[in-house]
C-alpha cells in the first residue's frame, strides 16, 4: 500500500520527497516520512545516494 501510493504519486508529480510527503498526506490522508519516501524511490533506482551529504563533517563538533 504504501510503496504504491509513494510510486503513483511520484509518477503524477515528480517532485521532492518532502513534497512528496505533503501530497501524499493531502490527497490520501496516509503519513510515510520523508525519509522512508527517499528508501522507496533509491530501491527503484529513481532517486540516489547524495555520498556528499553521507560523509562526515570534521568542524561539526566546534558547533555544539
Amino acid at each position: 500500500m504504501v510503496h504504491f501510493a509513494v510510486l503513483a504519486n511520484h509518477e503524477e508529480n515528480r517532485r521532492s520527497t518532502v513534497r512528496l510527503e505533503k501530497i501524499i498526506k493531502n490527497r490520501m490522508g496516509i503519513h510515510i516520512l520523508h525519509r522512508t519516501i527517499h528508501r522507496i524511490l533509491k530501491a527503484e533506482k529513481i532517486a540516489k545516494k547524495h555520498p556528499r551529504k553521507s560523509r562526515r563533517r570534521k568542524w561539526i563538533c566546534y558547533e555544539r
